[in-house]
Parts: structure tokens; sequence; C-alpha cells
């Protein structure tokens, strides 16, 4: 039965000690009996591999001997998954319902076993929430508004990509995306991973029956931290759409993409007041065009795998609730 199925947790870790002691005793204290927990460390240096280590063979610690970055990181954790499912979590992420792996097993089974499902996350202490579906615009990703989290409507419902916080799927179907592209650490493992999966016939969904808590605020509000994920983010979702889109979608939603970008970097150097913005917009179009031949060898490799005639994933549309 699919209930007693394995699932394999992997988890990914760089310097998150303080999440750790909040989000590791939640998820060893599930219910369902039938997982492993693997947790990849990017060589961290704040004693998170120690008390990793307290927990015995209840954890398989992989510990890196450097900051392979996200999507390398979490790649290296599903090669080692033994589980027939694997549940891709951050290590912010804290699990709140005990008996969480046993619904979305039974979630996934409803939906499709080959698809992929999200679960809706809250920020800690807050209300409302925008991490509810991740979709694509004309302009590129579309950024939800916030809903209060009272008015979500439990139910499990389309999305145009999984939310890289948590990923639910069957390890067959990991294998058969792909895994996450490693060609840069950030904007580019979920909408990448979704578009993928969508033109090869595996669709992305999200369930607000459950909520989970982010606990990492903190670093999503640094400027520190917001400027050093901007470098990536012009290439990042330039690279999904020169690898995924149909050559008429490139043509018609690129140049769109491009004043997105133009435009929201000059928003925010003038919010910052600083011309760091901008610094990291012309990096990433450097990078960008340096990758170029690289891409269009992995754009090949796509297209000539594609199931799907058509984009489906610009159907999704972010839901509405009353």
């Amino acid at each position: 039965m699919v209930k007693n199925k394995k699932i394999s947790i992997v988890m990914l870790n760089y310097n998150g000690l303080h999440y750790l002691k909040k989000t590791i005793p939640a998820i060893l204290n599930l219910k369902y009996q039938n997982y492993e927990l693997i947790v990849v460390d990017n060589a961290s240096v704040d004693g998170s591999i120690q008390f990793l280590e307290t927990f015995g063979s209840s954890i398989i610690i992989v510990k890196n001997t450097e900051n392979f970055g996200y999507s390398l990181g979490k790649n290296i954790g599903a090669s080692l998954a033994s589980g027939d499912y694997i549940f891709l979590l951050d290590n912010d992420i804290l699990i709140t319902e005990d008996s969480l792996l046993e619904c979305l097993l039974l979630e996934l089974s409803q939906i499709g076993e080959k698809n992929m499902i999200s679960v809706v996350m809250l920020n800690d202490g807050e209300k409302v929430t925008k991490y509810y579906s991740y979709c694509y615009g004309i302009f590129g990703p579309i950024y939800n508004s916030n809903v209060d989290i009272l008015k979500i409507t439990p139910g499990v419902y389309p999305s145009g990509a999984p939310m890289g916080g948590n990923i639910f799927l069957t390890k067959e179907t990991w294998n058969s995306i792909g895994g996450f592209d490693v060609t840069q650490p950030y904007y580019l493992d979920d909408f990448d991973f979704g578009a993928r999966g969508y033109i090869f016939g595996f669709k992305s969904f999200v369930t607000s029956k459950h909520i989970l808590t982010h606990l990492g605020v903190d670093q999503s509000t640094s400027k520190d931290k917001w400027l050093w994920k901007y470098k990536y983010f012009f290439s990042g979702y330039s690279m999904v759409i020169f690898k995924n889109y149909t050559t008429l979608n490139i043509l018609l939603r690129y140049p769109l993409f491009l004043l997105f970008s133009i435009l929201k970097t000059i928003k925010y150097s003038l919010k910052f007041f600083s011309v760091e913005p901008i610094l990291s917009f012309a990096w990433s179009i450097l990078f960008f065009v340096k990758k170029l031949p690289d891409i269009y060898k992995e754009r090949k490799k796509i297209q000539s795998k594609r199931i799907e005639i058509y984009d489906l994933f610009f159907k999704i549309t972010p839901p509405k609730f009353k």
C-alpha cells in the first residue's frame, strides 16, 4: 500500500543551527515511521554538525567540504535518497502537524503520483502570506498579493511551479525531470524545475489543507541578502525562459521580462538610494551572456524531450480566496 512506502526527507543546511534546533525535533516526532532524514550540510561553521550528530543514526548527515549552493546541495541529498518519495525541505521550514507525511501521501495519490505538491507556508509571527502558489506571468514570475491565512480555503489546487522551500514527489518524478539546474545558486531551482516538469508532462500543485511555518524571515528582509540574491534574478529567470519556453513565447515574453527587470532595478536603486542594485543587475546580465552557449545546449536537450506542445504552465494563475 502507498501508506507503507518509504519517504526520504531531504534538508539542506548552511549555518542554520538556530533553525535546526526547532525543525529537526519536529521531523523526528512525525507519526509516519517509514522515513529517513537526510541533512546535507554545506560546510557549516556554527555547530550544526555537532548538533545533528547528537541524534545518532536517526539522521543521515552529508558533510560537504565547501558550500556547494542551494541547487547542488539539494541534488546531492536527493541522489542519496533511498525512499520511494522525496520531501525536499529548507532548514528553516517548521512542520507543525505530526501527521503531515500521511496527508501528503494521500493528496499526491489523489492528484496523480507523477505530479508534485507543495504546502502553503506562513512566515513566523505573521498572519498573511504570499507563499500559496508560484506562477508565470507575461513579465516573468508572478508576485502574489498577501492573503490573510484565515481566508485561504483548505484544498489542493494547481500551481505553475512547486515552492522550493518544500516539495513532495516520487523519486521517479524527480529523476524524470532531472533535478535542479546547478548553474547558479539562486533564482533557478523551483521555477525552472516547474516549467521543465510541465513540458515533460508533470504538473505542480499546492495544498492549503496544512500550513508550514517559515522561520527564516530575518534573512528574507536583509538588504545584503537581497542584493546577493538579486545578482542572480535576471540571469536565473532568463535561463528559465531560454531553456524551457517555446520559441514563440521567448519572442513574445522575453522583451517584457527585460523591461520588467530594468524597471525593478531602478525601483530598488531609488529605494536604497544606491547604485548597488544596478551593479547586481549588470553582473547578472554578464553572467547570463557568458552562459549562453551552455544554455543553448541544455535547451536542445530539454526541447527534444518535450511532451506537451504548449507551455501549459502559463495557464495556471494564482488562486483567489474570498
